[in-house]
C-alpha cells in the first residue's frame, strides 16, 4: 500500500512539473530593433548598465550588465568582452554571459 502511494505521489509531481515550468521568453527579441539602427550595423548594443557600490573604505564592487545583439559575422567580435584588473583591483567573481545563438 505504501509503495502504491509513493508511486502515485511521484507520478503526480512528474505530471505537474510541465504545468509550472517557465516558458523561456526573450527579453530583447531581435525583431524589436528599429530598422534605422540595423542599417549598416554589425551589432546593436541593447543594454549597457554599470552599478558601482562602495561597501567600506577598502571595499567596493562594480556590476555590469550588457546585452548585445549580433546581426552578422562581422559583429562576432562583440561576443567577447574583456575584463581587466591590476594590483589595486581584484576580480572576485565573474558570471558567464548567456549566449543565445539563432540560426
Amino acid at each position: 500500500m505504501k509503495r502504491i502511494t509513493l508511486l502515485s505521489l511521484i507520478a503526480y509531481f512528474l505530471l505537474l512539473t510541465p504545468v509550472f515550468a517557465k516558458k523561456e521568453t526573450f527579453k530583447y527579441p531581435a525583431f524589436t530593433i528599429p530598422a534605422e539602427l540595423k542599417k549598416n550595423a554589425n551589432a546593436v548594443v541593447r543594454l549597457d548598465e554599470a552599478e558601482f557600490t562602495v561597501h567600506s573604505r577598502k571595499s567596493s564592487s562594480l556590476t555590469q550588465k550588457m546585452v548585445i545583439t549580433i546581426l552578422n559575422k562581422k559583429g562576432e567580435a562583440y561576443a567577447s568582452i574583456p575584463f581587466g584588473y591590476s594590483k589595486f583591483e581584484t576580480l572576485e567573481s565573474l558570471k558567464s554571459p548567456s549566449i543565445i545563438r539563432l540560426a
